[in-house]
């Protein structure tokens, strides 16, 4: 294999497995299923161009940000830890959220799930 094609292929799984497009398909669903199509489908546009901007972003800064902070990758990784167990145990808990949209929230719910979770996620 030719160092380019290889080169192409390992950018493409790693950005790939960082976008992982699959388990976010039943999330925008279950966002979106109380919203027309087409507002949707305007989630589903500024959740992409949102989520590009910000791999763009830190692709082309994020060493410049560890370097300025002074953050070594064993930091990230403890902190890392951390959120993840955070986030784990308020799963854990389950508390339902009981919330009704009415009309005029409908829009402003599409336009803050486009941002986070789905342009980007929490972790």
């Amino acid at each position: 294999m030719s160092d380019v094609l290889q080169f192409g292929l390992l950018c493409f799984v790693s950005i790939f497995t960082m976008v992982n497009p699959l388990p976010v398909v039943p999330v925008f669903l279950s966002m979106t299923g109380g919203i027309p199509a087409a507002q949707a489908r305007r989630v589903a546009f500024r959740a992409s161009v949102t989520a590009l901007a910000v791999m763009i972003f830190f692709a082309l800064t994020g060493q410049f940000i560890f370097r300025f902070f002074n953050i070594s990758l064993d930091a990230m990784r403890i902190v890392g830890g951390i959120l993840f167990f955070g986030i784990g145990y308020e799963m854990l808990l389950g508390r339902p959220t009981r919330t009704k949209h009415d009309e005029e929230s409908v829009a402003e719910y599409a336009e803050d799930i486009a941002i986070t979770p789905l342009g980007t996620p929490m972790l």
